[in-house]
């Protein structure tokens, strides 16, 4: 009897921690449904609440779609991608392009974006075992490949109706592991427009510009970290190495002030602004983990667990879900082992 007992409540034990595991709340993905995701499973950039004005992006499906796949939430995935199909695709029987911005009036794509939601697929593709993925995701590099190829650089944005493409590459929308896929790009001028031995300034230019073929800065005074860690990101993958200039300053900024600022002065490197960026400190632990950091990583880690309950105990007012969603991936990705360290 009591060996049956001791049997009985063993089994009692295994199925409730297997419970457990089934099913377990995700609090990022309750957050995205309870305060920033309308009755369509749309995703808005503030919270549902605090804004009239309705404005759906790619940027933030792309997000959500690769924080489904990283943790392997493949029922959520499908919906994401059946939104992005309904309410983002648009196809001319030929080419499949993805809105930047959710509207009849919208016919840009955005590199970055679709970048992101490329990745996204490829990834999920693997883990979840579906080719569909695959298969959308090859069909929208073909679409970049035939329409935003210059002279071996691929270009910010294509307008279909217009049937133009930028004159302009903003080096943070890059995304190196899909360029060399792109036939008619060219990684060696990539490298050349990011190496420059002479360069002074831990800050990168960030824009080339097609018709005058420069590097220019995108603002003459000021840099936006957000780019600048996008691009020494990038930076990183190409040369296998960190970019010695931009990596010392980052890591005296943490180490000595333990924040990084939203913009700085191009060429004083004094902040010009008050105000820290969600999304900054998430690149910036991103960074650390890929270049292994791991004291900084460490320290940016517990700095973005704290803003999390910060943002839990204020009902996320004021915040932009790309800077939300950054930081759960950065989270997410913190302490794993993984080969997908990216700033997707």
């Amino acid at each position: 009897m009591y060996k049956w007992m001791a049997t009985g409540l063993l089994t009692l034990i295994f199925v409730l921690i297997l419970f457990s595991f089934l099913d377990k709340p995700d609090p990022t993905v309750d957050t995205i449904e309870k305060y920033f995701m309308d009755e369509n499973g749309l995703i808005h950039a503030y919270p549902v609440n605090e804004s009239s004005e309705k404005m759906f992006l790619s940027e933030s499906i792309g997000q959500y779609m690769f924080y489904l796949a990283l943790t392997e939430n493949k029922a959520l995935f499908d919906q994401q991608v059946d939104i992005l199909k309904d309410y983002f695709l648009f196809s001319n029987g030929e080419d499949n392009w993805i809105k930047w911005q959710y509207g009849e009036e919208y016919s840009t794509n955005a590199l970055v974006d679709d970048f992101r939601i490329i990745r996204s697929l490829q990834y999920a593709a693997d883990v979840f075992e579906n080719k569909d993925y695959k298969v959308l995701s090859n069909q929208l590099l073909e679409s970049i490949r035939k329409h935003q190829i210059f002279n071996g650089l691929v270009t910010d944005f294509y307008d279909w109706e217009l049937e133009k493409f930028s004159d302009t590459l903003h080096l943070s929308y890059l995304d190196v592991d899909f360029l060399s896929l792109l036939e008619g790009m060219d990684l060696r001028v990539l490298e050349g427009l990011l190496y420059d031995p002479e360069r002074n300034s831990p800050f990168f230019n960030e824009v080339y510009s097609l018709k005058s073929e420069l590097l220019l800065p995108s603002n003459d005074t000021e840099v936006h970290m957000v780019d600048q860690l996008l691009i020494a990101l990038q930076y990183v993958d190409i040369f296998n190495q960190k970019p010695e200039t931009f990596d010392s300053w980052l890591n005296e900024e943490w180490e000595t002030n333990g924040k990084v600022y939203g913009r700085y002065d191009r060429y004083s490197l004094n902040r010009v602004v008050d105000y820290q960026s969600t999304a900054v400190d998430a690149l910036s632990l991103i960074y650390f983990l890929k270049t292994n950091e791991q004291a900084l990583a460490k320290q940016v880690h517990e700095k973005l667990r704290q803003l999390d309950e910060y943002f839990q105990n204020t009902q996320y007012k004021g915040v932009h879900v790309f800077d939300y969603l950054y930081m759960e991936t950065a989270l997410e990705l913190y302490g794993k082992k993984t080969d997908i360290l990216i700033a997707y």
